[in-house]
């Protein structure tokens, strides 16, 4: 391709020294790309207004062989110009195709990711420009690049000059917005190179979003209440269009996220196209080489722009995707079986906590030692000492039975008084707290941590396809959240119903931001009889719409998002999402599941001291027991006693 720069390079130099200076100031890098079938002193444009200790943005000269060059190596260029941190890049005539085609190649993989590139394409010969022109709007790439300037050489006549070609260069750019006709050309401002002027003074960059015309927005989302919702309707009932049809307003969406899309749509002028995912409940997943399923597969190639339905910060999903500023808060938590009452066994155990009983025991062996030491030192001989009278002595003093006391040796006697008192205040303690229980049913500890699910091994879920759930604990390194992420366990609908009766396993929901739940269809009225909220959550993030990387709307889509959050309106969007959608018993069930409740008092019953009765049982029972060994052990001994006599004297 012949190239105009030759012509007027000057004047070009100018045209772009101008372009630099006022839009490219603030950027961090300027990237000019050319190939040897350009004029070889086309790189070696000087640009004057570079001044040593000045800051200017860096200038990265990109020069590739065009006889030997392929699109790889192309694309490795324009890769390392964006990972450089290139926001702008001036290409030649020969090279913009190839700028554009790897652009297009590496901007969905590169570490970098601008979404509003500056491309400047240098003009060509007159009598190809208008198909240069079209070359480059109708190119893919472009359809993501509003800060497109095409260079134009013009032929006009002249006052003081007459008619010759190169004296005005026509500054170009897409239309961009608008939704059939985004590729077509849009002249901005005409610059005279002789007067070295621009005729309209126009902005060269101008700003496209304010009013998109009706451009489509391609949504990808789940059906996932209260978040997001979407539902097929007769033509121009809905407010949205289902992607393929060529029916108009045919979908209607509701949702708290969905509903921040259509009312972006509402203020840019964009058109809300619907993607439904593959299935219900399908978030999907990422591969490795850019493909996917579900939602997020829909936008990580790109045939949908942003996808929703209560997507958190997931790193994996990150080194695809772009994320929109944080929509909302949401903490996932679960709704697990409610405690069981305990069983009468176990009242006799229960005024005294554990630690209580272990001081408990160890009184007990205190108290048994200590009489042992004090009867030992006044016993000179070793025989005397009856261990097992001192320890029936010791569970007499702890059961407060009546103890011999009848002594003359004083430490005997402190002794024995000092844990006789002891003993009283500690059974009137226990006396004390058993009466208080007695009558109160008691229960199980409820499970409102992920501890205590750990500690219980009671495995947690939803329907199959949710594994997203666990997306933000796979690189948990706390001990209880890597057993957590082990016990999660998906399951078919109908198993899940099952699993409400059988109280071992936990049904995952999502606590919203303004105190409203995100629960699944299987839990209901009736379910929620056997089933509690927990106090905390298992984890929390902030939801957020996903895009694929350099969509071109997400600056202008963030700051929406601020402005609906600044206003607070989101209350009512779920509010408004819950009361359409929702089963309203359901969720003032949820949310007063985990109150405290008061038992009232019953009237006693053999449950009650059936403890006291297997207490009693055992002891009876370990008599028994015993009697029968020392019966057995004493007739044994006497028969040897006799037979030993009887050989004596024989022997005699």
């Amino acid at each position: 391709m012949e190239s105009a720069i030759l012509s007027g390079s000057g004047s070009l130099e100018q045209l772009l020294t101008h372009i630099i200076l006022k839009y490219f100031i603030q950027l961090y890098c300027v990237c000019v790309v050319s190939n040897t079938l350009d004029a070889n002193h086309m790189i070696e444009i000087n640009f004057n207004w570079i001044h040593e200790g000045e800051k200017y943005p860096q200038m990265i000269w990109l020069k590739y062989d065009a006889q030997e060059s392929n699109q790889s190596n192309v694309d490795d260029l324009i890769r390392m110009s964006i990972d450089s941190g290139c926001q702008a890049f001036i290409a030649s005539p020969n090279t913009v195709i190839d700028f554009l085609d790897a652009f297009e190649n590496v901007r969905f993989t590169s570490k970098n990711r601008y979404h509003l590139v500056h491309v400047v394409a240098l003009p060509t010969s007159t009598d190809k420009s208008a198909e240069y022109i079209q070359e480059i709007l109708n190119h893919p790439s472009v359809q993501d690049i509003p800060n497109i300037l095409i260079i134009s050489p013009s032929v006009r006549k002249n006052e003081t000059a007459g008619d010759f070609e190169g004296r005005f260069y026509d500054l170009i750019t897409s239309t961009f917005v608008s939704r059939y006709n985004s590729q077509d050309r849009r002249l901005l401002d005409t610059f005279d190179t002789l007067n070295e002027r621009f005729v309209d003074n126009a902005n060269l960059f101008p700003e496209k979003f304010s009013d998109l015309e009706g451009r489509p927005v391609r949504l990808a989302m789940l059906s996932y209440n209260p978040n997001s919702l979407w539902e097929k309707v007769p033509a121009g009932f809905g407010n949205a269009n289902l992607v393929g049809s060529d029916e108009e307003k045919n979908m209607i969406t509701d949702g708290t996220e969905t509903t921040m899309i259509t009312s972006f749509c509402d203020v840019y002028n964009c058109t809300s196209t619907i993607f439904p995912a593959d299935g219900v409940g399908d978030w999907g997943t990422i591969e490795d080489n850019y493909t996917g399923d579900g939602v997020l597969g829909a936008v990580v190639e790109r045939r949908a722009d942003i996808g929703v339905g209560a997507f958190y910060l997931w790193h994996h999903e990150f080194l695809f995707l772009d994320f929109s500023m944080p929509i909302s808060r949401s903490g996932v938590s679960c709704v697990c079986p409610k405690p069981s009452r305990r069983s009468g066994w176990f009242l006799p155990v229960e005024p005294f906590s554990i630690a209580m009983w272990n001081a408990e025991l160890i009184t007990f062996v205190g108290i048994f030692v200590a009489i042992t030491i004090i009867k030992g030192l006044f016993n000179n001989v070793a025989s005397q000492l009856d261990i097992g009278l001192y320890f029936t002595e010791t569970v007499g003093i702890i059961m407060l039975q009546s103890i011999n006391i009848n002594s003359n040796r004083m430490p005997e006697v402190i002794l024995r008084t000092i844990t006789l008192l002891a003993c009283v205040l500690i059974a009137s303690a226990y006396g004390g707290g058993l009466a208080s229980i007695m009558t109160v049913p008691q229960f199980e500890p409820p499970i409102d941590s992920t501890h205590q699910m750990v500690l219980k091994n009671i495995e947690w879920g939803i329907t199959d396809g949710g594994d997203a759930w666990v997306y933000d604990l796979l690189d948990a390194t706390e001990p209880d959240l890597i057993r957590m992420v082990e016990l999660f366990v998906t399951m078919p609908y109908k198993e899940l119903e099952a699993r409400i009766k059988t109280r071992d396993y936990c049904f995952v929901l999502e606590r919203l931001r303004y105190g409203h739940y995100a629960v699944s269809d299987y839990i209901n009225e009736e379910s929620l009889n056997n089933l509690r909220l927990m106090r905390y959550d298992i984890y929390w993030g902030h939801c957020v719409a996903m895009f694929y990387k350099t969509w071109p709307f997400k600056s202008v889509f963030d700051l929406h998002v601020l402005h609906v959050i600044e206003s607070g309106i989101q209350k009512f969007w779920e509010l408004g999402a819950i009361l359409r959608h929702s089963n309203a018993k359901v969720q003032l069930g949820i949310s007063i599941s985990s109150d405290r409740e008061k038992p009232e008092p019953v009237n006693l019953s053999l449950d009650h001291v059936s403890g006291a009765f297997a207490i009693f049982g055992i002891g009876c029972t370990c008599a028994v027991v015993a009697f029968i060994i020392e019966s057995i052990y004493y007739r044994n001994r006497k028969r040897k006693i006799f037979a030993k006599h009887m050989n004596t004297q024989s022997a005699v």
